[in-house]
């Protein structure tokens, strides 16, 4: 039977250099996908209310709209919804690639207003 006794620790020490590396990586990976997240319920929320405005429904609460063409609200012009809001990211490597934790994102979206003829 080979002498193990030299090698007992070695895993153990390999493990532990090994683990914060692959846990930085995977948070990281769940970090960018939050991100993205993010920026699609925010691309999301902006094309609701768009859409919401141009079907001639009032306007959501807590959202200000710009009528690029006046302020009408009729057939044929637009309507253009903002948003805005940052990001918090929970591991180091955003600040690493990015410069910062705190990621700003801007959502905007212009819909044609097509609201019914009234009879």
């Amino acid at each position: 039977m080979p002498n193990l006794k030299k090698e007992s620790g070695q895993s153990l020490v390999e493990f532990a250099l090994v683990l914060p590396i692959l846990l930085l990586l995977v948070f990281s990976i769940i970090d960018f996908g939050m991100l993205f997240a993010a920026k699609n319920q925010l691309e999301m929320s902006t094309f609701a209310a768009a859409r919401t405005i141009s079907l001639g429904n009032p306007t959501p609460q807590g959202v200000t709209v710009n009528f690029p063409n006046g302020d009408t609200v009729g057939n044929g012009n637009s309507v253009t919804v903002t948003a805005t809001t940052n990001y918090t990211a929970i591991t180091p490597i955003m600040k690493i690639i990015l410069g910062s934790n705190v990621v700003p994102l801007k959502s905007q979206t212009s819909m044609v207003i097509e609201q019914p003829q009234s009879s």
